[in-house]
């Protein structure tokens, strides 16, 4: 492990270029890092569970269906609904649905008569 180099001012602090460089001095290759001899570990963020969540996939045929779709697109926005794709004529559309907003988002689509398949069913079960 490589020594921790720290300067110390008479008044007992750092200075920020000091800091930094005992920081990049005292690096490993761990993913921890060393202040004042005590080593500490990052702190992992919590993944984010994905249970019942479904990908949609959606075939808009015609061009009114595709402006349907970059409608709904636009309504849910912040809602969770994640677009992996965006809506075209040129392709299908699919789209990342949270399990409390699956029934609204298949009746929107059934509704309007676009037509759609569930690529994956639960996205939790899928990535392990």
């Amino acid at each position: 492990m490589a020594k921790l180099r720290l300067e110390v001012r008479a008044e007992g602090t750092l200075t920020n270029a000091d800091w930094f460089y005992s920081l990049l001095d005292s690096e490993e290759d761990d993913g921890a890092y060393v202040t004042n001899n005590v080593k500490k570990t990052p702190k992992k963020s919590p993944k984010k569970n994905y249970k019942g969540y479904q990908l949609l996939r959606a075939y808009p045929d015609v061009q009114w269906k595709v402006h349907e779709l970059l409608d709904l697109q636009e309504e849910a926005q912040g809602s969770g609904v994640a677009w992996w794709s965006a809506p075209t004529l040129s392709g299908p559309t699919d789209l990342l649905v949270p399990p409390d907003l699956l029934p609204d988002i298949k009746d929107h689509l059934k509704s309007h008569k676009i037509d759609f398949d569930v690529i994956i069913w639960d996205l939790q079960v899928w990535m392990l």
